[in-house]
């Protein structure tokens, strides 16, 4: 049997776990709804410069690669940019890693065997100028606005095999100054005249952030930040 004391127990402990009341409740939306509407802005102002960052990481990670690639495989390896006009919305501009086994800077350059210094491009990708790295467009909120690297001396303009499928294709073009290129020993590529080629790649953001590598002839690459794309830190 449950005598009047159990009983009383048994009720404070139903009451106890009803749960929130329902001024409770809104007063915890409430507080949730003014979080939101204090972080959101919060947020916005974050982001850009989070993801430029996340850039700037991601093309070090890229001339790192190539300048790795060049060193293993034992063969100049080329990376190409194509700088584009700065979008608020980011995703302007893009890059890409090539082979260049015979030193030119082009992938496509067969040549006429009765004379090899005529050269005949077939639109192919000449054997051991593979595609290391597709074309890939920049990030939401960063632009690639700006390449410009020593005059290496090769074609004005040439055709890339973006994609890595063997062909080369017209949609991006390397030119003299958009390539940066690594020797067999990590060092800057050398121009056809001898010169070591190098120069700086620039990124930036909505918010006015700035952001440039600089490719040195010994192969380092070096991070300079600014907010008007003229003074650099």
């Amino acid at each position: 049997m449950i005598n009047i004391q159990q009983r009383f127990i048994m009720k404070s402990v139903i009451k106890n776990k009803t749960g929130f009341t329902l001024i409770e409740l809104m007063v915890v939306i409430g507080i949730f709804g003014i979080l939101a509407i204090v972080a959101v802005p919060s947020m916005s102002s974050f982001l850009p410069g989070y993801r430029l960052n996340a850039t700037a990481r991601e093309l070090r990670t890229i001339l790192q690669l190539a300048r790795a690639t060049a060193v293993r495989r034992n063969v100049r390896c080329v990376a190409v940019f194509n700088p584009q006009a700065y979008v608020p919305k980011g995703q302007a501009g893009s890059y890409m890693i090539f082979l260049d086994s015979n030193n030119n800077w082009r992938q496509d350059d067969l040549v006429d065997n009765d004379d090899p210094s005529v050269a005949i491009p077939d639109g192919l990708v000449d054997p051991g100028e593979e595609t290391v790295l597709v074309a890939t467009i920049m990030p939401p909120g960063a632009s690639l606005v700006s390449a410009v690297f020593t005059n290496n001396g090769g074609p004005a303009t040439s055709n890339i095999d973006v994609d890595g499928n063997g062909t080369l294709e017209n949609t991006i073009q390397a030119t003299t100054t958009t390539l940066l290129g690594f020797d067999s020993h990590g060092l800057a590529a050398r121009s056809t005249a001898g010169a070591f080629v190098s120069g700086n790649v620039i990124i930036r953001n909505s918010q006015g952030n700035w952001l440039r590598f600089t490719a040195t002839p010994a192969g380092q690459v070096t991070l300079r930040r600014s907010t008007d794309g003229v003074n650099w830190e």
